[in-house]
C-alpha cells in the first residue's frame, strides 16, 4: 500500500485558499500513485482549537459542504481514498473534529469522530461533543 502524507499551512480565514491549495498538493501527490492520500486536520483553515473564541464555531461545515465537496471530486479524479479532517457540524448545536475516510468513488465510505481528552487545559474539548468511535459506512 502506498500512502501519501500531505503537511500545509493554513492561512487565518481562507477556507476556499485553503481548500484549493490542498487540492494542488493531492493532485502533486497523485503523481507517484498512491492508495490513500492523508490530509493535516482542519487543513481548510487555520488550528483553532488552541484559542477560546465562539467565533470559531462559523468554521463548521457538514459532510457535504464545500470542503468535502471537493475532497470527493479529487478523490473522484484521481481514483485514490482520501482522509480529510474536518469541524463537523452533524446538527445544529453538535460539533465535531470528524476524519472522514473518502473512496475512489467519491463517497464517504468512513468516519471517525475523535475523541477528546478529558485534560483540564485541553481547549479542544469545548469545540467538539465527546464520543466514541463512531463509524459510519455507507
Amino acid at each position: 500500500m502506498r500512502i501519501a502524507l500531505i503537511q500545509m499551512n493554513s492561512r487565518v480565514a481562507s477556507r476556499d485558499e485553503n481548500v484549493e491549495r490542498a487540492c494542488g498538493f493531492i493532485r502533486e501527490a497523485a503523481r507517484e500513485k498512491p492508495d490513500i492520500v492523508v490530509l493535516p486536520e482542519f487543513f481548510n483553515n487555520e488550528y483553532f482549537p488552541q484559542y477560546r473564541d465562539s467565533r470559531y464555531m462559523d468554521y463548521a461545515e457538514a459532510d457535504d459542504g464545500h470542503t468535502q465537496a471537493r475532497m470527493k471530486e479529487e478523490a473522484r479524479r484521481h481514483g485514490i481514498y482520501l482522509v480529510s479532517t474536518i469541524f463537523e457540524i452533524a446538527r445544529p448545536g453538535l460539533y465535531y473534529d470528524t476524519a472522514m475516510l473518502i473512496s475512489p468513488a467519491g463517497k464517504i465510505a468512513g468516519k471517525y469522530r475523535k475523541v477528546h481528552p478529558a485534560a483540564l487545559l485541553s481547549l479542544e474539548k469545548i469545540y467538539s461533543a465527546a464520543d466514541l468511535l463512531f463509524p459510519c459506512f455507507g
